[in-house]
Formats: C-alpha cells, structure tokens, sequence
C-alpha cells in the first residue's frame, strides 16, 4: 500500500464509481477464462496420464483438443488471462489508498503466480499431439503450469477476501492467517464450482457449435465428449449452492446486503436450469443445449462479480466516503491557490461569457424555456447587483428547488464563469423571481 499512499491521489465519488465499473469489466474477462482453463487443464492431464497406461486414441485427442480449446492462441492469453491483471491490481491500489489494508502485496503476488501458471500452460499446450505420444517431462510442466494457476487465483481471492471485513483491516496477520480464513475457502470454493460447470459448458459449445478449423470429432470421440462436457456442467452446479451457502454464512456482516442475498440466489436458481439442460444432455445420444449452458454459465459468473463488487461497496462504505471527503477537501485546497493565483487578475467579459453558454451551459438551459433546469429569466433576478453570489453558486451548486436535478459541477476557470454570470445578468429582464435555483 505505500507505493498507492505515496502516489496516488485520492479518488473521487466519480472516479469511485468508475473504478467499480472497471473492475467488474475486468474480472468478466478474467475469471471466466480462468475457470475454463483451470478445467481443461485438469481433464487434460488427467486423459494425458490415462493415455500413458493405456495409449488410448480418444484420450490423447481429447487432451489436445481441450488445451486448444481453453487456450486457443497466445494472443487470447494475453488478452483474457494477463492484461486485466494489472488493471484489477491498480483498481483496487485505488480503492484502498489511504487504508489500513495488509494484503494489498499480495494481489500482485498472485497475478505473477497466475501469469507463470498461463506461460507454463502454453508450453504444455504446444507439446501436445491428438495421436497422444505425450512425455511425462511435458506432463510434469502442465501439471506445474496448473498448480501456478490454482495458487495464484487463490492466493490474489485471498488478498480480495480481505477486503470485504473491515473490522480486521488493521489486523497485520501473517500471509497464512489470511488465507487460511473460512470465507477465502468458500468463497474460492465457490469459484472453482462455478469454473468446473463453466468448462463444461465451454466443452459443450467450442466441440460440437462453434466453428472450427481442425476436423469434427464423431463417433466414440463425440459420445465420450458430451458426457465429459455434460459430466462436469452438472457436478459444479451441484457444489455451488452449498459452497455458496457456507460463503454466505461465514461472510461479514458488513458486507451482506438484500441485493447480495438476491444476485446469488438468482445464479443458484441459473444452475439449477443448468443441470437440467446438462442432464438432458447426458441422456441424449447427441449433443444438445450447448449455447444454452454456456451463455447461462457466463451469466452466473456475471452475477457472482456483481455480487462481489455489492459486497465490497457496502463493506467500504465509510471508507469511500472518507476518500470522498478528502478528495474534496483536496479540490478545495486547489482551487483556493488557483483563486489565490488568479482570481484577482479574472475579469468577467460578456462576449467570452456567451460563447462558453451556449457551448455548456445551453443543454440544460435557456432564457425563457424550461429544460433540465429552470427557466433562466426566472431565477436571475434574485441575483441582480450581487454577481459574487451567482459565481459563488455556478462554482459549487447546490440542490435548491425539488423540482429540478442537481446541478453538476461543471469545471469551468474562474474567469470562464464570470464572464457567463455577466452575461446571463446582462440578459434577464427585469422582473421578481419566481423559482429557486439554478
């Protein structure tokens, strides 16, 4: 947290909820992918060994074709399994600058360890052939590339499950009290059931619906697929409810909320329909509801992000609002020096102060006509012969007529907005006010 601490500012409400935004953007791309290598790798060196002992042909295509699958070239590796890494790291730096949070060191941590997981993959991956032939030396570096992978996603969810109990911020516990914790396990537990049903449902859909360029798979090959795909679908639909429900349970108080309870029961209610439509599936003689699966398990795993990023908003609510403050108070230090610097020397001029109205200020309002604010010949009046007061106001809006949104702040110089307080006054007729703002 001391690189955050010495070189990042305070965010404001805004940039908070972009950042929200961002890594909810982020993790969508990241643990979907994840979870569908992390699968296929598994059943991959699972068939490799089986077809070691008994050089059978179906194995060693299936283990081919499910690293192709997973990790289809470098370049969606990078894009899905490395890039939002980074991205999720300073999103969070950002989120807990200023706090008193001691596992930030290891989200990095973990992204190296899931990056070296990914490399040591792709290397296993290019040794495979479909008519099997594969060394034990290449198993032993897939088997290597994936225990990376399971450390490194549970030690960066370990760091992140710190995050949702803020009563224990300040707790500098050792690295393996925190990722020892009951709601790392369930939590993490939760993914991996999610990650088992996404695999399959990936299975389902890459081998027998979307386009590919090696030949189709039939026959032996094809049934074995199926109820592997269909297999996996409807064991992890089966573990999450109950890892979720011992999630749910162990996690803090603080960071539950209605919405959390609604967001997972709705995915647990999705898996349900998923293990109905992989049953299916492993009854039929051919392969069927492939998008389906797939498309519902990308929903589920949309809804648990959400549902995590509900869970850290509530559980950081005094702590975003207390970055929130600051930065304001930050902001109102800089613009103090900026008027300190140049206030004096600004000078309101009409004809500038009409072109930046009719550049910012005209989307939301006019003289005479009622848009997203009032009617401006309404309200001016009330300010005539006190200019300072409708500067004061247009720097800082405030809420003061219910009828009406509030008024963003609108960045404008010092000098911009005298010159459209001149202006506008210059403009209104005479007359009393008749409503309130802007």
């Amino acid at each position: 947290m001391d690189f955050f601490n010495q070189h990042v500012l305070p965010p404001t409400r805004e940039h908070l909820e972009l950042l929200r935004y961002l890594l909810m953007l982020a993790s969508l791309i990241e643990l979907p992918f994840l979870g569908v290598v992390m699968g296929s790798a598994s059943v991959s060196l699972f068939l490799a060994l089986r077809d070691k002992d008994e050089a059978n042909r179906t194995y060693a295509l299936v283990a081919h074709d499910l690293m192709r699958m997973a990790m289809p070239s470098r370049v969606a590796v990078a894009v899905f399994g490395i890039l939002p890494l980074p991205v999720i790291w300073i999103v969070y730096g950002q989120w807990f600058v200023r706090s008193t949070v001691n596992t930030m060191h290891l989200v990095p941590a973990g992204a190296l360890i899931i990056i070296a997981g990914l490399v040591l993959l792709m290397r296993y991956r290019g040794t495979l052939r479909r008519d099997g032939q594969s060394s034990l030396m290449s198993i032993g570096v897939g088997g290597a590339g994936l225990a990376c992978l399971l450390v490194g996603t549970y030690v960066l969810y370990g760091s992140v499950s710190r995050f949702f109990d803020p009563e224990r911020w300040f707790l500098h516990y050792h690295a393996v009290r925190t990722l020892t914790a009951w709601s790392l396990i369930w939590r993490y537990l939760v993914f991996v059931a999610a990650s088992l049903a996404m695999s399959g449902a990936a299975i389902l859909f890459f081998f027998f619906r979307w386009p590919r360029d090696e030949a189709r798979i039939e026959g032996a090959e094809a049934r074995f697929v199926k109820n592997l795909g269909a297999g996996m679908a409807i064991a992890g639909s089966v573990f999450f409810p109950v890892f979720g429900f011992f999630y749910l349970v162990t996690l803090s108080v603080v960071a539950v909320s209605g919405t959390l309870y609604v967001l997972l029961g709705t995915a647990v209610a999705l898996f349900f329909v998923i293990f109905v439509y992989a049953y299916r599936t492993l009854l039929s003689h051919a392969p069927r509801f492939g998008a389906r699966v797939f498309v519902l398990c990308l929903v589920v795993f949309t809804l648990m992000i959400v549902g995590d990023q509900t869970a850290l908003v509530n559980a950081t609510r005094e702590h975003t609002a207390g970055l929130a403050l600051e930065a304001e108070q930050r902001g109102a230090e800089i613009d103090a020096k900026r008027e300190a610097a140049s206030g004096g020397a600004a000078v309101a001029n009409p004809v500038q102060g009409e072109k930046v109205f009719k550049t910012v200020c005209s989307t939301c309002h006019r003289m005479s006509e009622r848009l997203v604010g009032p009617a401006l010949q309404a309200v001016l009046p009330k300010y005539a012969g006190n200019p300072d007061a409708l500067v004061a106001f247009v720097r800082k809006p405030s809420k003061m007529n219910a009828d009406y949104p509030p008024m963003p702040v609108l960045g404008l110089s010092l000098g911009d907005i005298k010159s459209v307080a001149a202006y506008l006054l210059a403009q209104a007729a005479p007359g009393d006010s008749t409503e309130t703002g802007p």
